[in-house]
């Protein structure tokens, strides 16, 4: 009897053990490549957004809501290039970030996997006002775009 038990426990370890290596692999094979345009802590963009950008015209009219609008937007051929910008909002001081971390294929649609990082306890920041952002280009997506954030707080000595 214990035999048993400890053969099927054996077998569902495996079992789960393989199915986790499929999904790592399935998850692989769905990422959508894509390139930083543009990153860092001062956008002067004030207010939290997820923009999706598929031509010229919301193209110029992201960047100018940006201190970036000194500089002309990116040239982008929008026939085959989608943008995407997250912006975390403004804060009193550093030490928060925000970052795409990967697009996935889904059947229906894309997800896009955003990370926001906050400061912990301790941890020093500049003592000025920050708008992290992060903008990216990807090959045209003409399928309907999600957004799932997850939140981290960076640990401190």
């Amino acid at each position: 009897m214990i035999s048993a038990v400890v053969t099927s426990l054996i077998v569902n370890i495996h079992l789960y053990a393989v199915n986790n290596q499929l999904n790592d692999e399935l998850s692989e094979l769905r990422q959508i490549e894509f390139q930083t345009i543009s990153k860092g802590y001062y956008s002067g963009h004030k207010n939290p957004a997820y923009y999706v950008i598929e031509n010229e015209i919301e193209c110029v009219v992201v960047w100018n809501q940006c201190t970036r609008a000194f500089l002309p937007p990116p040239e982008i051929n929008f026939s085959n290039t989608t943008i995407i910008a997250v912006f975390m909002g403004e804060f009193s001081t550093g030490g928060y970030g925000i970052e795409i971390k990967e697009i996935v294929n889904l059947d229906e649609s894309v997800v896009v996997r955003v990370e926001k990082t906050y400061p912990g306890e301790g941890c020093y920041v500049t003592e000025a006002f920050s708008q992290p952002y992060h903008i990216v280009k990807t090959g045209r997506i003409h399928k309907e775009m999600t957004f799932e954030t997850v939140e981290r707080t960076i640990t401190c000595p």
